[in-house]
């Protein structure tokens, strides 16, 4: 009968195996909707306090500090364990540095590029408005989706990119906005000069 020990450290190995191999499936995944994305202009990284990962960050200082406690008591630590969990940390890090990247690119905006079906394409948005809350650069999008219902997009901008992505904003947007009021205005007037002349 295998020693509880044993079942223990087989029951670890294979969690641990498990972890690994999770994070080096959604680190590909993630790098692989990230590479898929053509002609970038912009990318920044956004999150609730700072735009590193705070649950893999924390998880490596927490392995690091492991391994350096062990190596000050002398105490043994197998292979598989040093290896394993920085290895899996790391592919965690990476798949979510990389998912919280929000790319503009020429034909629009990837606020997720895990889920880049929720992509705004420049030709979607009818309006914008630019603001700030608490400090920080804020633009609102309106846009029509595939269905045509009118939906938002609120995206924070860090400030270190706010006049380079309003620069984009003016170019994809601003010009086509003042284009459609003047085809719209020039629409209007010959539809009243028109009308003048019926009477």
């Amino acid at each position: 009968m295998p020693e509880p020990a044993d079942v223990l450290s087989v029951l670890h190995l294979a969690l641990l195996s498990a972890f690994v191999g999770v994070t080096a499936i959604s680190m590909i995944v993630a790098l692989a909707s990230r590479l898929r994305i053509q002609r970038t202009l912009l990318t920044w990284r956004s999150g609730p306090l700072t735009s590193f990962p705070l649950g893999p960050s924390l998880f490596l200082l927490l392995v690091g500090a492991g391994f350096v406690y062990c190596g000050w008591t002398g105490q043994e630590v197998p292979a598989s364990v040093v290896v394993g969990y920085p290895a899996g940390g790391l592919f965690w890090f990476v798949a979510a540095w990389l998912s919280r990247s929000l790319v503009v690119t020429e034909y629009g905006i990837i606020p997720d590029v895990g889920q880049i079906r929720r992509a705004v394409a420049w030709g979607q948005v009818v309006d914008y408005f630019r603001t700030s809350r608490n400090g920080v650069p804020h633009y609102v999008f309106f846009y029509l989706d595939d269905d045509g219902a009118r939906q938002r997009l609120d995206l924070p901008v860090p400030a270190s990119v706010d006049g380079e992505f309003q620069a984009i904003v003016s170019q994809k947007l601003d010009a086509r906005f003042a284009f459609s009021t003047k085809q719209a205005f020039d629409e209007e007037s010959l539809d009243e000069q028109e009308g003048d002349v019926g009477w």
